[in-house]
């Protein structure tokens, strides 16, 4: 069964996400995937994109983190 990945972008000084995407298809076992998020008003210049699938045993079962520098 494909897995939906949810993505959200997200930054410290906030509780909410700034922008998500659900649920795009990640295509089967080792398929590569790509998604555009879009998202407004950033304060910090250090945002984090968190990718995560679930929903069959927990609501998050499998998730990847990383940090991007805004301009």
């Amino acid at each position: 069964m494909d897995e939906g990945i949810r993505v959200q972008v997200r930054q410290p000084s906030s509780k909410a996400p700034l922008g998500t995407s659900c649920c795009i298809s990640a295509g089967g076992d080792d398929q590569p995937w790509k998604q555009s998020v879009s998202f407004s008003g950033p304060r910090d210049r250090v945002l984090t994109v968190v990718a995560s699938t679930g929903g069959h045993i927990a609501e998050v079962e499998r998730f990847t983190v990383t940090a991007v520098r805004t301009g």
